[in-house]
């Protein structure tokens, strides 16, 4: 646009030099050498102006214009002298370019310097690993190549995986769940929701280390080292002391330890002992009967039906305490305190009144108590006094004996002692009677 012209102006000027060769002298004409000098001025002219005051300011030079720079020429009677006329007054246009660049580091700087910026904020770094992403084979920097993430979107963030450095968003990095499968099911543990397969969640699990094994919650089949698994324990609560029971070394709050009472169930009630409050189903709770021996038989209290070893079930004795010595029953190998034990006194009731002997401060009944009877065998009949009701054999029963001693007025014991009293002696009068009669009989034959 810019060469026509300028080519427009030339030619408007040889129209003039035709119509003065008829009127006077012809001056030189303008050969093709100075065209081309000239249009190579001009649209150097323009490229400065271009440079200097912008696209937007940028005008070309009209018919005009161009006439007026090749008058100025002809003026001076020489289109070389023009030329250069021109490249004075622009002061030589390589000069101009030079210095435009060496004013704000040139005029390709200037042009380039937003380019680098707009390339700068398009090109992202997300590790900052200093590698481009479109180059940089790990974009997230989770050790997980792009190729095996993906851009799938499983926890529908927004962010596809290759970005997403917690791809199934359970609170645990990729880079710390990497791209193994501890469960063997089909999903790796960056995108497993339940890395270890036992039921409770990554997220509830947690990177954390309970039992300091060395291996995260998240991936420890048995998080409190209680040797029952995670699985079985399950994250409920069931003593309520906010502690899941896979967390928990005590499930049922029993103050016996899982790992004690272990995943068996020995009262076979449905109920695993870890979570059994009476695991030998005795009536007595757990909590109360303990881990401790109290018979020595190698099974701790809890497990044993016979904790003190008196041939009586805890399920019997239980837990009263019946000589209030503040030692229950089940404990106490003397329950009634009677100087006899349980063991030899058994669960029989010798007087039937309802109260086995055990519990029974007179097991016969005789008035006369176990303490005071004791347990021997005064007449080696084989029954011990506190149950033999005559434990003399002198043929008169312990009760009367026991009875004629300490008769008491107006009981039906202390009656019958003096019934018996009153036939002893009836019967000792009768005898000296029946002795002095015989004895007056034979004075009188001597006689």
């Amino acid at each position: 646009m810019v060469y026509l012209a300028v080519h427009d102006a030339i030619h408007v000027q040889q129209t003039r030099y035709q119509s003065i060769e008829q009127t006077g002298p012809v001056p030189r004409k303008i050969g093709n050498r100075t065209r081309g000098v000239i249009c190579g001025l001009a649209c150097l002219a323009l490229l400065v102006i271009f440079w200097f005051g912008g696209a937007s300011n940028a005008t070309v030079p009209d018919a005009k214009s161009s006439i007026s720079l090749v008058d100025v020429a002809a003026a001076d009677g020489d289109a070389d002298a023009a030329v250069e006329e021109t490249k004075e007054a622009d002061g030589d246009a390589d000069a101009a370019v030079e210095a435009t660049e060496a004013d704000g580091a040139g005029a390709d700087s200037a042009v380039e310097e937003p380019a680098a910026e707009k390339e700068a904020e398009e090109v992202n770094d997300e590790d900052g690993d200093g590698t481009p992403d479109y180059l940089d084979r790990d974009t997230d920097g989770d050790a997980i190549k792009d190729t095996a993430e993906g851009i799938f979107d499983p926890d529908e963030d927004g962010v596809p995986n290759f970005r997403d450095k917690d791809s199934d968003a359970d609170s645990i990095n990729d880079i710390i769940e990497t791209d193994v499968n501890t469960d063997g099911t089909g999903e790796r543990d960056y995108l497993d929701l339940d890395s270890d397969g036992d039921l409770i969640s990554d997220e509830t699990e947690k990177n954390e280390d309970e039992d300091g094994d060395g291996l995260a919650n998240y991936v420890d089949l048995d998080t409190d080292d209680d040797r029952v698994s995670d699985r079985v324990e399950g994250e409920r609560d069931d003593d309520s002391d906010s502690i899941g029971n896979y967390l928990d070394d005590d499930s049922d709050g029993d103050g016996i330890s899982d790992r004690m009472e272990g995943s068996g169930d020995l009262d076979q009630d449905g109920i695993m002992n870890l979570f059994d409050e009476d695991v030998d189903a005795d009536g007595i709770s757990d909590e109360e009967e303990t881990a401790e021996d109290t018979d020595g038989d190698s099974d701790a209290d809890y497990v044993d039906n016979d904790s003190d070893g008196d041939r009586l079930r805890d399920k019997l004795e239980g837990m009263e305490d019946t000589d209030s010595d503040k030692i229950r029953d089940s404990l106490d190998d003397d329950s009634d305190g009677d100087g006899i034990k349980d063991r030899s006194e058994g669960n029989v009731d010798t007087d039937m009144d309802g109260i086995p002997n055990f519990r029974d401060d007179d097991s016969d009944g005789d008035k006369g108590t176990d303490l005071m009877e004791g347990s021997d065998d005064q007449d080696d009949d084989g029954l011990a006094d506190y149950v033999d009701l005559d434990s003399d054999n002198d043929g008169l029963s312990d009760e009367v004996e026991f009875v004629g001693s300490t008769a008491v007025a107006g009981s039906n014991d202390a009656e019958e002692a003096d019934d018996n009293t009153d036939e002893a002696a009836d019967e000792g009068a009768e005898e000296s009677a029946a002795a002095e009669e015989a004895e007056a009989e034979a004075g009188d034959a001597e006689e």
